[in-house]
């Protein structure tokens, strides 16, 4: 096991006198799991190699499903993989129609950490360790910078959303070239998810299109394409649900197979994950699959 570290054993410590998990340092308190973490860190390494997984902590009140999601989150920081990490709630939704996804999104976007920034805001120095490096090419192949940005990132606009996507990365290195701190904030803060509307996105930078309900997932997997791309590094997605007694109504946990699906199953039928907790089938699968019960 790896010395302990002055500031981990401060991080634990504060955080155990305050009941919470720490967020430093879970590898010297943690016992037992080992099956549950190899199995994990087996997710990790096919993530690197270009996979993907997803995986279900399930779990009563109390029985740790934080504290093993944060030691997973130190694992894949350290095997350096870029993270991102937020808390399901009544206002960050997987799937919504009144800004609750973009929320979620924009929560995501805010914890982005890496092995230099584990406790999120790193998307920063995430694009402009990306510009930089294209400058140095472009240096080196005789040619401007933003044309070397453009040829890196021609494929994304082959994807949904790519081309503004490619377009608000250019803008950040325009920003950066100049001096001009507004048009750097403002590329920052469309990848982020901050813009609500398209009207502010299109004065600030010139694209058509923000991140919305409707194209969020479409953005983080444009996300994790470019953190891919740009340094070889695979993204992890954590999501936790809390906060579900605050709604009068359906608990925000609460979606149908055919919405969690398309984000978190892609390749999965709707009807394999209907019976999980939160997960609800809708009459139509409900009314399929007892057909096919009948069946068999």
């Amino acid at each position: 096991m790896s010395r302990l570290k002055p500031r981990e054993r401060d991080a634990i410590v504060q955080a155990l006198r305050a009941g919470v998990v720490p967020k430093l340092g879970l590898r010297h308190i943690q016992v037992g799991r080992v099956r549950e973490i190899e199995e994990l860190v087996k997710d990790m390494d096919r993530i690197a190699d270009g996979g993907a997984a997803i995986r279900f902590i399930i779990g009563e009140y109390g029985s740790g499903k934080t504290f093993f999601m944060n030691l997973i989150r130190l694992i894949a920081l350290e095997k350096g993989m870029v993270v991102m990490f937020a808390d399901l709630a009544p206002d960050r939704r997987i799937h919504a129609t009144g800004g609750q996804a973009r929320g979620l999104y924009a929560e995501m976007a805010r914890n982005f950490s890496t092995r230099t920034k584990p406790d999120g805001g790193a998307m920063a120095s995430v694009v402009e360790r990306f510009v930089s490096q294209a400058n140095r090419d472009a240096e080196v192949a005789g040619q401007p910078t933003g044309t070397m940005i453009r040829q890196r990132l021609g494929h994304f606009e082959e994807l949904t959303g790519g081309f503004d996507f490619a377009e608000v990365i250019r803008r950040y290195w325009e920003g950066h070239e100049t001096g001009n701190d507004e048009l750097t904030s403002a590329a920052l803060r469309w990848l982020r998810g901050e813009y609500a509307t398209r009207t502010d996105a299109r004065k600030a930078l010139g694209v058509r299109t923000i991140i919305d309900d409707a194209n969020v997932y479409d953005h983080l997997k444009g996300t994790s394409i470019f953190d891919h791309f740009r340094c070889r590094a695979a993204d992890a997605c954590c999501l936790k649900r809390k906060g579900c007694s605050r709604l009068a109504g359906r608990c925000p946990g609460t979606v149908t197979a055919r919405h969690l699906s398309r984000p978190v199953f892609p390749a999965l039928r709707p009807d394999l994950v209907a019976g999980l907790p939160g997960v609800h089938a809708g009459h139509g699968l409900m009314r399929r699959n007892w057909t096919r019960r009948r069946m068999l």
